[in-house]
């Protein structure tokens, strides 16, 4: 019993002090940064709108033809 409240209290150890938050880690720093102006344009907001299709692809995927293949004829 004893030692299995020592594998415990350094596995306790261990992870907090390999989990513990670092103030670096959790800032996030922006990739790029609008301004005012990129709406402005057509181009810009054909731009978001773009980046907005692409992220939405990459979240459902090809869903709707891989449903097709799953239906069964009969």
């Amino acid at each position: 019993m004893i030692h299995f409240n020592k594998k415990l209290l350094l596995g306790a150890i261990f992870m907090s002090l390999t989990f513990t938050g670092c103030n670096e880690i959790l800032d996030e720093q922006p990739r790029s940064i609008y301004t005012v102006d990129y709406f402005s344009t057509a181009d810009g907001v054909n731009q978001s709108f773009t980046s907005l299709y692409r992220q939405l692809r990459l979240l459902y995927g090809n869903g709707y033809f891989m449903s097709n293949c799953q239906k069964r004829n009969g």
